[in-house]
């Protein structure tokens, strides 16, 4: 299993994932992608992303020279080449993580991954199921996706899934960890899946990354920890919209200092913390999504 990705971040979106990415970037004993979600082994998705064109995920046709993990967010890869070249594979260290949170929702990611590497371990980060679709929600509206309310959105998607169609949007697919944890484990053994709650990570972050590095087998590393890397923000001037896409899609790649990007973010929009609906409507939606 020399120079396969032996570790899989499979998500869920907005549930803590690139902070752990950043977190894990700051040992020495992992090589993490060019992309934070490289989308190799979610073929349903490419497919998806071909029809609706509502994610910043993009094929990258040319590979820069100097290798710097996570200069993009996320890429479609359609093949094992362009996937491999999405790693530094010239290094002795054996650990090699993937974040790609599709994986979590994806019929033909569990699959695909046990085919590829039947050994690999699997960390699915999760939250309360109606929290990180809020969150997820919020963050589509600030990027410009969709303007949509909520309920809409919910009842649409709720629709689809009932039909067996597809929908743009994952607020319930992407919270439904039941399945997605039944998936996994109809191919490998629990004891190669491990689930973080991501409210608890937070809460007693230095044990939940001891716990992490004796699953993935490295040693513990001292580590900076930032909560509001991936934070809720709202775009402060709507006429400036168009610019929160660009921003996006490629403010990581702008060689400037990150305290210039911080401040240009900081400029463009502004945190918020907007309270989750609690109604009985709502949580409906969600009531069959928990893992028991």
């Amino acid at each position: 299993m020399n120079n396969k990705v032996n570790v899989f971040v499979v998500g869920a979106p907005k549930a803590g994932t690139t902070t752990l990415f950043q977190i894990l970037a700051q040992s020495k004993e992992v090589i993490l992608p060019l992309a934070k979600e490289p989308n190799y082994f979610c073929f349903d998705f490419h497919k998806r992303w071909e029809t609706y064109n509502k994610t910043d995920a993009k094929n990258i046709k040319i590979f820069p020279k100097i290798y710097k993990p996570g200069l993009y967010h996320s890429a479609i890869t359609y093949n094992l080449e362009d996937y491999r070249k999405m790693f530094y594979f010239g290094d002795k260290r054996s650990t090699f993580i993937d974040f790609s949170t599709t994986y979590l929702s994806s019929i033909t990611a569990p699959k695909m991954i046990y085919e590829y590497n039947p050994k690999a371990k699997i960390i699915m980060m999760i939250r309360d199921p109606l929290s990180r679709a809020w969150s997820h929600y919020n963050m589509d509206k600030a990027i410009g996706y969709h303007q949509k309310p909520f309920v809409e959105c919910l009842e649409e998607e709720a629709a689809a899934i009932k039909n067996d169609r597809d929908y743009p949007y994952s607020y319930i697919r992407d919270s439904n960890y039941r399945k997605s944890l039944e998936r996994y484990l109809n191919l490998f053994e629990r004891s190669q899946i491990l689930l973080v709650d991501f409210p608890h990570f937070i809460k007693n972050q230095d044990l939940e990354i001891q716990n992490i590095c004796k699953f993935i087998s490295i040693n513990t590393f001292p580590y900076s920890f930032n909560t509001n890397i991936n934070s809720s923000r709202k775009i402060r001037f709507e006429k400036l919209r168009w610019l929160s896409i660009i921003l996006k899609l490629y403010i990581n790649r702008i060689p400037v200092p990150k305290k210039i990007k911080s401040i240009v973010k900081r400029v463009i929009f502004k945190r918020v913390n907007i309270p989750r609906p609690d109604d009985l409507y709502i949580k409906n939606f969600f009531k069959s999504c928990e893992i028991i």
